[in-house]
């Protein structure tokens, strides 16, 4: 009976600890590593990018300022905040974002929009001062929206863009740039072509460049204007805006006897087959920018 007793205690003993060590190996799972975070830079640079394009600017702006939180004192983050900041209304932010910008970059590319965006910053208050910038962007990596920029503020504000100013000379300072020696100004496009070309610019054509010369391109133009309504609102769906970008766009098409396409109701459809601005770059003859719009 007692070894009985005693075979059955170590019996026990051993289903016991058996039991005990399954349970114990139920009760506790095993501990994985925790996945790697997602790069949440990449992640607000990409969400900034596509809004971007889509010129929100105000929603842009908080993606890229997300993204410099996420890693600071990144250029390219500066650099887009200056861009779409001074798109989104807050020109003492896109000042700032842009200076440190300037100084932080490395990749000269990056350097020379920071220098881009400040300029469109400071124009206004210091057209000596943007002008030296527009210039030295363009130097750093060539581009015809810069240049075409540098030439409307020279045609535009002559005397103050060749006069220095003691606040743009130090803030050239601080950046380290040397106030520029400018090109000549273009000869002046006729009224009705610089009105095209300012218009498309608004509108967020880009030129594209080639072959020493840039355009503005735009192949099947079409734009709205509807009576419905007093005063008359407009639309483009190509290029795609609204308001005031839309309708002198519809005003220059006038102002060149383009009639309308379609006329349906309070409704009036203008189309073009192409609209075609050309700009012969630096060094060429000095021709005046020119457009033409064909059906």
């Amino acid at each position: 009976m007692r070894v009985f007793l005693i075979l059955v205690l170590l019996f026990g003993c051993g289903v016991k600890d058996d039991t005990k060590s399954k349970t114990g190996s139920a009760a506790s799972p095993v501990v994985k590593d925790p996945p790697p975070p997602v790069d949440d830079y990449d992640a607000r640079m990409k969400a900034g990018t596509a809004l971007e394009d889509q010129k929100k600017w105000a929603e842009a702006l908080v993606e890229f300022e997300a993204a410099l939180n996420a890693r600071s004192g990144d250029a390219i983050a500066l650099a887009e905040i200056g861009f779409t900041a001074f798109h989104a209304g807050n020109v003492a932010r896109a000042k700032e974002a842009s200076e440190v910008a300037i100084l932080a970059a490395v990749d000269q590319k990056i350097r020379g929009s920071a220098m881009y965006n400040l300029g469109l910053a400071i124009e206004p208050t210091l057209p000596h001062a943007a002008a030296t910038l527009y210039f030295e962007s363009n130097k750093i990596r060539p581009n015809a929206t810069v240049r075409a920029r540098l030439t409307k503020l020279q045609r535009d504000q002559a005397k103050a863009v060749a006069t220095p100013a003691s606040d743009g000379d130090a803030l050239l300072g601080r950046l380290k740039i040397t106030a520029a020696k400018l090109p000549p100004v273009k000869a002046a496009a006729k009224p009705v072509d610089q009105a095209l070309i300012d218009a498309l610019d608004a509108a967020g054509v880009e030129w594209q460049s080639g072959a020493g010369k840039s355009v503005l391109l735009v192949s099947k133009l079409e734009c709205r204007q509807s009576n419905q309504t007093k005063p008359a609102t407009y639309e483009c769906t190509n290029p795609a805006v609204k308001g005031k970008e839309a309708q002198a766009l519809v005003a220059n098409l006038s102002a060149r006897k383009v009639a309308p396409s379609k006329e349906h109701g309070d409704v009036v459809t203008y189309t073009a087959g192409e609209v075609k601005c050309t700009s012969l770059d630096e060094g060429d003859s000095g021709k005046a920018d020119y457009c033409a719009v064909t059906k």
